[in-house]
């Protein structure tokens, strides 16, 4: 048996909490590290604030995850992220004969500066070159990560928690409170506004996410589709078993490749229309398991067409469930584990 310890986010549907629950599921030993709960700061107010403490605060995370390796002696550290860390970090544990990895969730190159934003720390670098085995969901980002002097780095696909995403019975009360002809489960940005756009007025269209779909949306008949709070857990199930059609939108960061709600719609029985990629359609096929379009425009056409099927709807939204099977969080944890300890 393994022990394993995954760094990361310790809220329960957090990637993090969803590998701890693969890991254990395998027969392993698994427990947590609450990264970015871990801080050595009360809160300090305003954008200044969080500047100022910051570099304290990952320190100290630091410090106590090597206590708590220290105390647990686990055969792998697993992180979901955390690619502030100082690299000292990755020297310390090695010289501690503990085995690391890393999963990065986002594009570890689009780095958070003062002058742009971006989903990743400066610091991812020396993370890739740090952990025994770097694991990112594109195969671009894999080539780039060598290229940036990773011991090793390959491909990790997001994966199905199906402790979250699941087929769900929905009654018909239920189904009424939130059944629509096409949804969408996601937070705001601009590219997500410019398709979603093209469905409004052409389907009977729902959008749960964050308050910036009623206070940056620029399209009325969008504002108008907001339902309102992100659906989680059980309540994005419900939304997704509800709907005839569920539009998944990559964001620019994600471009060629996956995101996790690709897995999370099939695993719910649901069928994904999304912005073509070579990463997605790699795992659900085109016209089989879900379905693609390369515009807006086409997006709005495709879900016009395929509403007056339902039929094919029903058909591959049974064969996107069973695809989904096989990519488990247990299968990636799997993979980690052959990859990373042998």
């Amino acid at each position: 048996m393994t022990r394993i310890l995954v760094s990361g986010d310790r809220d329960r549907w957090s990637l993090a909490s969803s590998y701890r629950r693969a890991f254990e599921k395998l027969g392993h030993a698994a427990s947590s590290f609450d990264y970015y709960g871990t801080k050595a700061l009360p809160e300090l107010g305003g954008r200044l604030g969080g500047i100022l403490r910051a570099p304290v605060d990952r320190r100290w995370a630091a410090l106590r995850l090597l206590s708590v390796v220290r105390a647990q002696r686990p055969h792998l550290v697993f992180f979901t992220k955390c690619d502030d860390l100082p690299a000292w970090t990755y020297h310390a544990l090695e010289g501690m004969g503990v085995r690391t990895a890393a999963f990065h969730p986002d594009d570890p190159f689009r780095v958070k500066r003062f002058w742009q934003k971006g989903p990743s720390h400066r610091r991812a670098v020396a993370q890739m070159r740090g952990v025994d085995h770097f694991f990112v969901w594109a195969d671009h980002l894999v080539e780039r990560a060598r290229a940036c002097g990773a011991r090793r780095a390959s491909y990790l696909g997001f994966g199905v928690d199906p402790d979250f995403a699941h087929p769900l019975e929905v009654d018909a009360m239920q189904r009424r409170e939130v059944a629509s002809d096409v949804s969408f489960v996601g937070n705001w940005d601009e590219r997500r506004e410019e398709w979603l756009a093209a469905l409004a007025g052409r389907v009977s269209l729902s959008i749960w996410g964050s308050e910036y779909w009623r206070d940056r949306c620029r399209t009325e008949s969008l504002r108008s589709a907001w339902r309102g709070g992100t659906a989680e857990a059980e309540a994005f199930c419900r939304v997704t078993c509800s709907s005839r059609l569920n539009v998944n939108v990559l964001r620019e960061q994600n471009d060629g490749g996956e995101n996790m709600r690709t897995y999370e719609i099939p695993a719910c029985g649901g069928v994904m229309i999304s912005n073509h990629s070579v990463g997605q359609e790699r795992v659900f096929r085109d016209g089989l398991e879900a379905f693609y379009a390369r515009t807006p425009r086409e997006l709005a056409d495709l879900a016009v067409k395929l509403l007056q099927m339902p039929e094919l709807l029903e058909r591959v939204g049974k064969a996107a469930l069973l695809r989904s099977e096989q990519n488990h969080y247990s299968n990636r944890a799997s993979s980690v584990l052959e990859a990373v300890v042998g």
